[in-house]
């Protein structure tokens, strides 16, 4: 999500007002005060402000942030139509639960269905208002039987808006009074809910949800919701989801939303998070490779403890956890971790680089024995690339240092294609090493993770900058 979208609905209206406290015209602005005009023609001039301040949160709420700094900062092009101001008019009087007024403009057959280009959909804005009553006067006024496009769009975001906003009777009313509608229709809605933290409306839209027939897309369905809650540290939406729903969700999609929670530290997501690896005793270590890194990466000792713990101090989770320590120059958390894979550190600098730290937890992999028969640089490469495929960091430190020893002048050209294959593969260990030892071969597209993301920047990539090619790589 862009940065742009996590600024506050609070923070858009006071945008907006102080827009419209100045002389300058722009497009928003000028459909608001248009707007707030025509109502306190049909009203009463004192409820001026209370129509503008309506259209102002609904212009906040509903618009896109790129949207609305281009409303509030272009010239309007001409008058605003009669037509235009209207269908305005409606949601404000909906958004404000003015029933008679409604009833007013509707007499005037503006458009029930409109969605107007700043202030959203009419329907959904008398869904968010918590009026049942003019819910309930919307659906017995529209032709359901020849609207069936008014069914399968603003039906379903009145649905949405209304969970929103945490109306429950409302949302009931809708889903039993509609017609069937697919229930992939109610996904959209079930996420924006996780985001709003509504943990009663979540688990209401769940259980009238059915399964998508299509495995792939339910997985999706699944994915989203627990990253949504994570990404918005909605505590009490993640625990009923984690507790409710684990079988559903899956450990790759657990992994995943671990990592989410690890990388943005939100440790309290992420004990929760860890609570449900119990339904999991066959835990398959490649799924927890982000949050290793990540956890690590921050410096949190205590969460990435508890992390490690759950892996028995494997070694590869060690070394996934210290690439991540690497990285983050988090140097309490390389002395623990190296501590844990059984190093002595008495007596020893603190290493800084991955490589080093590697040589004290594996040294008989930096100590290859010469070989009766040289092995050729293109069977090295071979190795190198199966390797770094399936996550062998021994391997690939032991092609390497076969090659320095039976190969010291050669460039190591035919090695590029290790990259590829830790970050295709989600290795940061295996990247990390490959990005010390060797130029770095930056092909971002081929990026699985986060974790493979942030060693690409630390060597040197731009996320602004894409690649042109996946052909075309940069080095570090």
């Amino acid at each position: 999500m862009l940065a742009s979208e996590r600024i506050s609905e609070p923070m858009r209206v006071k945008l907006i007002q102080s827009k419209l406290r100045t002389e300058n015209s722009n497009k928003l602005c000028c459909a608001i005060r248009s707007t707030a005009d025509y109502l306190t023609q049909l009203t009463y001039p004192e409820l001026y402000e209370r129509h503008s301040g309506s259209l102002v949160r609904l212009a906040a709420r509903s618009m896109i942030y790129w949207h609305l700094i281009d409303s509030l900062s272009t010239p309007p092009e001409g008058h605003i139509s009669f037509q235009e101001i209207q269908e305005n008019a409606l949601v404000a009087a909906a958004e404000t639960d003015q029933p008679e007024l409604v009833k007013k403009l509707l007499a005037k057959h503006v458009n029930a269905a409109c969605n107007t280009r700043y202030f959203g959909e009419m329907f959904a804005a008398a869904a968010a208002s918590g009026s049942l009553s003019l819910v309930l006067m919307i659906l017995e006024y529209w032709d359901w039987n020849n609207r069936t496009n008014i069914h399968s769009t603003r039906y379903v975001h009145a649905v949405q808006a209304a969970a929103v906003s945490g109306h429950k009777n409302i949302v009931i009313t809708l889903v039993n009074r509609g017609r069937p509608l697919p229930n992939s229709l109610y996904d959209d809605a079930i996420a924006q809910t996780v985001k709003a933290g509504r943990v009663s409306m979540v688990e209401l839209l769940l259980n009238l949800r059915q399964e998508h027939s299509n495995a792939g897309r339910e997985r999706a369905f699944w994915t989203t919701l627990i990253r949504t809650a994570v990404e918005w540290n909605k505590l009490e939406v993640l625990q009923y989801l984690v507790q409710n729903n684990a079988s559903m969700l899956g450990q790759a999609t657990i992994g995943l939303a671990i990592e989410d929670a690890s990388r943005k530290q939100h440790y309290e997501g992420l004990q929760i998070l860890l609570s449900a690896l119990q339904d999991f005793p066959d835990r398959e270590a490649k799924h927890y490779t982000g949050g290793l890194f990540w956890t690590a990466w921050s410096g949190s000792l205590e969460h990435l403890t508890s992390l490690v713990t759950i892996f028995e101090h494997e070694k590869r989770q060690i070394l996934r956890a210290l690439a991540g320590a690497i990285s983050g120059k988090r140097r309490s958390i390389v002395a623990y971790l190296l501590r844990s894979a059984g190093v002595d550190l008495t007596d020893q600098d603190l290493p800084t680089r991955f490589t080093d730290a590697v040589c004290l937890i594996l040294p008989e992999t930096f100590s290859p024995r010469k070989p009766e028969c040289a092995r050729s640089i293109t069977s090295l490469a071979q190795s190198l690339f199966e390797s770094s495929k399936s996550g062998n960091l021994a391997g690939v430190i032991e092609a390497f240092q076969a090659a320095k020893v039976q190969h010291p002048n050669d460039d190591l050209r035919s090695f590029s294609c290790a990259f590829c294959e830790a970050a295709k593969n989600n290795h940061p260990d295996i990247l990390l090493y490959l990005c010390e030892n060797r130029a770095p071969h930056l092909i971002t597209a081929f990026a699985t993770s986060t974790a493979i993301v942030r060693i690409f920047e630390d060597f040197g990539w731009d996320v602004n900058q894409p690649d042109v090619d996946p052909r075309c790589p940069r080095l570090g």
